[in-house]
C-alpha cells in the first residue's frame, strides 16, 4: 500500500489497518499517501520492537477522519505544535538517537492544510503518539470535482 511501508515490517511491530466505508474524499493522492507513508514511518521508527501502529480512517460530520496511533515514545505536551515546525524536534526524539530532519511533519501539516483539513498530534509521553487528520469531503478550498463546471457545479 506504502512505498515506506517497509519500516513497519522492518521494526517488529504489530500494525493494524481499519478503514470504514464512507463518501468519496476529493483530494490529491498522490500527496496525501505520503503525509500517510511519513506518519506511519514515524510511528515505526518512534515506537519499539513488539509495540503497536494502528491507522484508522472513516467518515465523520464533515469530512473523513484519519489517525495514525501508535505504542512509542509518544511527544510532550509542551511540544505538540512546535514539531510541526521544519527543522525542529522534540527533546525525547533527540535523546533517543533517533534520524531524522524534522521536516516530515512541517509537510504533512502543509499538505493536509492545503487540503481544507487539520493535522494535530495527541497521546501521552512514553506511552505513544496519536496522529488526527480530519480532510473535509469538498477537498481542497476552491477546488471542482473532475468534470464540474465554472460554477463548481457538475454539469
Amino acid at each position: 500500500m506504502l512505498d515506506r511501508a517497509d519500516a513497519l515490517a522492518d521494526a517488529a511491530v504489530f500494525t493494524s489497518l481499519s478503514c470504514a466505508e464512507g463518501p468519496e474524499l476529493w483530494a490529491d493522492e498522490h500527496r496525501l499517501h505520503a503525509v500517510l507513508a511519513n506518519l506511519l514511518e514515524n510511528a515505526a521508527k518512534f515506537t519499539p520492537a513488539g509495540g503497536q501502529v494502528s491507522l484508522t480512517a472513516g467518515p465523520g460530520p464533515s469530512g473523513w477522519e484519519i489517525e495514525v496511533a501508535d505504542t512509542g515514545i509518544g511527544v510532550p505536551e509542551s511540544y505538540r505544535e512546535e514539531i510541526f515546525t521544519g527543522f525542529v524536534r522534540a527533546p525525547n526524539a533527540l535523546r533517543g538517537g533517533y534520524p531524522g530532519t524534522g521536516l516530515g511533519l512541517a509537510v504533512s501539516r502543509d499538505v493536509v492544510r492545503l487540503h481544507g483539513g487539520t493535522l494535530t498530534v495527541g497521546g501521552q509521553e512514553g506511552a505513544g503518539a496519536v496522529f488526527s487528520i480530519h480532510l473535509p469531503y469538498a477537498g481542497p478550498p476552491g477546488a471542482s470535482p473532475p468534470g464540474a463546471g465554472p460554477s463548481g457545479g457538475v454539469p
